[in-house]
C-alpha cells in the first residue's frame, strides 16, 4: 500500500501510479485563523457595528467580547503575526431575499473594515445607509455610560420617540461645545452625527490599546490584506454554520462577520467574488471543508473596572456635588460627584494611570479645579513591576514624593514603624495594607492650611487597586 499527499489544489491534476496496488491519498488543506464578529454586535437588518454588546441590565465590565474589543484583538493579532494577511467576510442567515442578504453581508463587512482602517467617512456612510433605531439608542447609552455625557435615551425599545430625539439633541449640543463640532442640533442622526459617534469609538479604542493617534495609525499600517482590491467580501447566505440548505432559517450563528488571518502561502483565491455583488459558492475554496480548516483566535480580555473616589476638602470633609475632571490616557471625563462627594466612573482600564482634578475655584471659571492627584491603578496584580517600582507607585498614590529611600523613611516615621535601613517586609506589609484600604492625595497648590489633606479613594470593584 502506498501513501501520497496531495494539496487540494492539485486534486484535479492527473497522477500516474502503478496498477494492482492500494493507494491512499491524504489531502493537504490550508488553515485560516478566525476572529468572529458575532451577531450580538449587530442589530437585525443593520450594518452598524455596536461598540458594546453588553445586554440590558448586565454590568458593563462583565463582557470582554465587545465590538471594540474585537477590533483591538485584530490589531494585536496583526502586530504579533506581521507575516499574516487578512480578509473580512460578511454572512447572513437564510431569512429574506438572497440578493438582499448578499448586500447586507457586504455592508457589514465594509463597516468592520472601515472601523479597522479608521475610515470615519466610509463607516458613517454605511451606518447611515443601513441602521435601525436601536443602534442609535444603544450607542447613546454607551456614550452616557462610558463618558458621562447626559444623552441617555432610556430603554432601548426601537421607538424613535421624543425621548430618543432629546437624547440625540443633547449629544449634538454637547459635542459642539466640548469637541468644537458643528453638528445640526436637530435630533436627527445623519452622516455627520454618525461621524461624531465614531469619534468616541476612536477614543475608546486608543484607551483600550493604551496608545495615541500615532500609535493607532502604526497599528493600522500592520494590517496586510490577501487582496488589496478585495479587502472585504460579502457571502450573504451562501455559507451557514447551521441549518445548511434550509430556507428561511433564522440563525444568530449564521449572521456574522469573520476576520480571517492567513499564514504565508495559505491565502485563498477569491475568484468566487468576481464583483462586489456576486458570490459563487460552487467555486469557493475558503468555505469548502476539504480545502480549509478554521482555528479560532481567542479574544484577549481587556480588564476594566469601576473607580469610586470620595472627593474631600483640606479639612477631610467630603465635597458634595464637587465638579471633577478625570484624565486617563487620551480620554478626558468630566462630571459632578454625588451628594455624598462620591465620584463613580465605570469602564476604567485597571492598569492605567489616571489624574483627578476636583473642586470649584473661587474664580468660578470652567476647567479650574482646586486639587489634583495622580493615581496608579491595580498595582497588586501587575506582575511586570519590580518590588521597588511597586513601592514607588504605592507611595506616590499615598501622596509621598522623593526618592524611594526618602519616601520609605518618612512612611516609617508617619506610621510608627521601626526605622529600617531599607524597605523591609514589615514596611512592605503595612504599605500594602494602608494602600489597599484607601489612597490619599495632595492638593494641587498646597498651602499651610492644606497640610495633612487626605481625601479618601475607595478601591476598585473586585479589588483592582
Amino acid at each position: 500500500m502506498s501513501e501520497t499527499s496531495v494539496h487540494f489544489r492539485d486534486l484535479k491534476n492527473p497522477v500516474e501510479l502503478p496498477t494492482g496496488e492500494v493507494h491512499v491519498f491524504k489531502v493537504q488543506c490550508n488553515r485560516a485563523h478566525l476572529l468572529c464578529v458575532e451577531d450580538v454586535h449587530f442589530h437585525k437588518n443593520s450594518a452598524v457595528l455596536l461598540p458594546d454588546s453588553v445586554p440590558e441590565g448586565q454590568a458593563p465590565d462583565a463582557d470582554p467580547n465587545t465590538g471594540l474589543a474585537l477590533l483591538r484583538g485584530c490589531y494585536l493579532q496583526a502586530k504579533k503575526n506581521p507575516s499574516q494577511k487578512l480578509l473580512v467576510v460578511g454572512h447572513t442567515d437564510t431569512t429574506g431575499r438572497r440578493d438582499y442578504n448578499l448586500a447586507v453581508s457586504k455592508l457589514r463587512a465594509d463597516g468592520v473594515l472601515a472601523a479597522l482602517l479608521g475610515n470615519q467617512a466610509e463607516w458613517a456612510k454605511g451606518c447611515h445607509a443601513k441602521n435601525v433605531v436601536e443602534d442609535k439608542q444603544k450607542i447613546l447609552r454607551w456614550i452616557t455610560c462610558e463618558f458621562g455625557w447626559d444623552c441617555d435615551p432610556g430603554e432601548v425599545d426601537g421607538s424613535e420617540g421624543a425621548r430618543t430625539k432629546r437624547a440625540v439633541k443633547a449629544f449634538q449640543e454637547r459635542y459642539n461645545t466640548i469637541m468644537d463640532g458643528a453638528l445640526a442640533v436637530d435630533g436627527m442622526v445623519g452622516v455627520a452625527t454618525w461621524m461624531a459617534f465614531f469619534d468616541f469609538y476612536l477614543v475608546k479604542l486608543k484607551l483600550m490599546l493604551d496608545t495615541d493617534d500615532n500609535g493607532l495609525n502604526d497599528l493600522r499600517k500592520q494590517l496586510h490584506f490577501v487582496d488589496d482590491a478585495k479587502k472585504s467580501v460579502g457571502c450573504g447566505e451562501c455559507h451557514p454554520i447551521e441549518g445548511a440548505r434550509k430556507d428561511n432559517y433564522p440563525s444568530t450563528a449564521n449572521r456574522r462577520v469573520e476576520i480571517l488571518f492567513f499564514d504565508p502561502g495559505q491565502e485563498p483565491k477569491l475568484d468566487c467574488h468576481p464583483s462586489e455583488k456576486e458570490c459563487q459558492p460552487s467555486i469557493c475554496e475558503l468555505y469548502d471543508p476539504v480545502c480549509y480548516k478554521f482555528q479560532s483566535i481567542p479574544p484577549e480580555a481587556h480588564d476594566r473596572g469601576t473607580l469610586r473616589v470620595y472627593l474631600m476638602d483640606p479639612g477631610q470633609r467630603r465635597i458634595k456635588s464637587a465638579p471633577y475632571r478625570l484624565t486617563i490616557g487620551p480620554e478626558i471625563r468630566t462630571g459632578i460627584a454625588d451628594g455624598d462627594g462620591l465620584l463613580t466612573e465605570s469602564g476604567i482600564p485597571v492598569h492605567a494611570t489616571c489624574t483627578i482634578e476636583w473642586g470649584a475655584t473661587s474664580s468660578g471659571q470652567d476647567g479650574d479645579y482646586c486639587y489634583e492627584t495622580t493615581m496608579h491603578l491595580r498595582l497588586d496584580e501587575d506582575s511586570t513591576m519590580s518590588e521597588d517600582e511597586l513601592a514607588i507607585h504605592q507611595l506616590n498614590n499615598l501622596g509621598f514624593t522623593g526618592s524611594l529611600k526618602q519616601m520609605v523613611a518618612v512612611f516609617q516615621v508617619d506610621n510608627d514603624l521601626p526605622e529600617a535601613e531599607w524597605f523591609d517586609q514589615a514596611t512592605a506589609d503595612e504599605l500594602k495594607r494602608i494602600h489597599d484600604g484607601g489612597v490619599e492625595a495632595e492638593p494641587e497648590a498646597e498651602t499651610e492650611a492644606d497640610e495633612g489633606f487626605e481625601p479618601f479613594v475607595e478601591p476598585f470593584e473586585d479589588d483592582i487597586i
